[in-house]
C-alpha cells in the first residue's frame, strides 16, 4: 500500500522539477537582462495572474456576461499601465493609477453588486506587488547593482521558501498549520520554509560585500513567513471560491498565482521596508 500513496506525490513532484527547468531559464534571462526586459516579463505574468484572478473569483469558469468581460479588460488595463509606468520612473504615478483604477472598478464595474468587489481587489492585490518589483529592479543603486542583486535575492528566497516547505510538509508531515485555510500546510512546513529562506539569507551575506550576513539571516527568515502567508492568503480565496487551482498554466504547480502568490507578498514587503529606510534591503549594516 505504501508505494501507492507516494505515487501520486512523486509524479507531482517529477511535473514541478520539468515545470521548472523549462520555465526558470527565459525567466533568468530576462531577470539579468533587466531594464525593459525585465518590465515585459512581469508585464506578462502580471496579464496572466489578473486573467486568473478573474477565473477565480468566478469560481474556475470566467465571468461570461458583458459586465464580468469588462472587468477583466479594465484590470488588464490598469496593471499593465501601473507597470509601464513604473519602468519609466514613475512609480508614485504607477501606485495613483492602481488606486484609482480600483476606485473606479468599486464605483463602474461593481455598480452595487457585492460579487463585483473582487475586481478592485485583484487590482490592489496583483498590482501593488508588480510595481513593488520592477522598482526594486530599478534600484538607486545602479553602480553596485544593487537592484538585480536585490531581484535575485528575492526570487531565491522565495523559490527556496517554497522548496523547502513542500518536501519538510512531505517528508516529515505531522500537525496543520492552518487546516481551515490551508489544509496541506503543515509546521514542519512552516519549518523548512524558514530554515530555507535564512541559508538563502546567509548565502547572500556572504557574498555580497555590502551586506549584514546575520541581519539577511534574520530578515530572510522572517520573509519566509511573508511569503508563507502569502500561500495561506491564496488558498484562503481558493477555498472560499471552491476552486482547486487558479489555473493549470504550470504542470505540476498550477495556475501562475499559485506559482507567485508568497513572491506577491515578499515583494510588496522588500519595497516597504526599502521606502521606510530609504535605502536598499540588501546595503543595511
Amino acid at each position: 500500500m505504501g508505494p501507492r500513496v507516494a505515487e501520486p506525490a512523486l509524479g507531482t513532484l517529477r511535473l514541478r522539477v520539468i515545470s521548472a527547468a523549462v520555465l526558470a531559464p527565459p525567466a533568468v534571462a530576462l531577470t539579468l537582462l533587466g531594464g525593459w526586459a525585465f518590465a515585459v516579463l512581469v508585464g506578462l505574468a502580471g496579464f496572466l495572474m489578473v486573467w486568473e484572478w478573474d477565473r477565480l473569483c468566478s469560481g474556475g469558469e470566467g465571468h461570461g456576461d458583458r459586465s464580468g468581460g469588462f472587468a477583466l479588460v479594465w484590470q488588464e488595463l490598469v496593471v499593465l499601465a501601473a507597470i509601464a509606468l513604473t519602468a519609466l520612473g514613475r512609480a508614485p504615478d504607477a501606485t495613483v493609477v492602481i488606486a484609482m483604477g480600483a476606485v473606479l472598478s468599486l464605483v463602474i464595474v461593481s455598480n452595487g453588486d457585492a460579487r463585483r468587489h473582487w475586481p478592485a481587489l485583484g487590482i490592489v492585490y496583483i498590482g501593488l506587488p508588480c510595481i513593488a518589483i520592477v522598482w526594486l529592479s530599478h534600484s538607486s543603486g545602479q553602480a553596485t547593482n544593487l537592484g538585480l542583486q536585490t531581484l535575485i535575492w528575492i526570487l531565491a528566497l522565495v523559490w527556496a521558501t517554497d522548496s523547502a516547505a513542500y518536501a519538510a510538509g512531505r517528508l516529515i508531515g505531522g500537525p496543520r498549520l492552518a487546516p481551515r485555510l490551508s489544509p496541506n500546510k503543515t509546521w514542519a512546513g512552516l519549518a523548512g520554509a524558514i530554515i530555507g529562506a535564512a541559508l538563502v539569507g546567509a548565502l547572500a551575506g556572504s557574498i555580497l560585500e555590502h551586506a549584514s550576513l546575520w541581519f539577511l539571516i534574520f530578515l530572510s527568515g522572517l520573509l519566509a513567513l511573508v511569503s508563507q502567508a502569502g500561500d495561506i492568503f491564496e488558498s484562503a480565496l481558493k477555498r472560499h471560491f471552491d476552486v482547486k487551482d487558479s489555473g493549470t498554466l504550470i504542470p505540476g504547480h498550477g495556475g501562475m498565482l499559485d506559482r507567485l502568490d508568497g513572491l506577491l507578498f515578499v515583494a510588496l514587503a522588500v519595497a516597504v521596508l526599502t521606502l521606510l529606510r530609504r535605502r536598499e534591503v540588501l546595503a543595511w549594516l
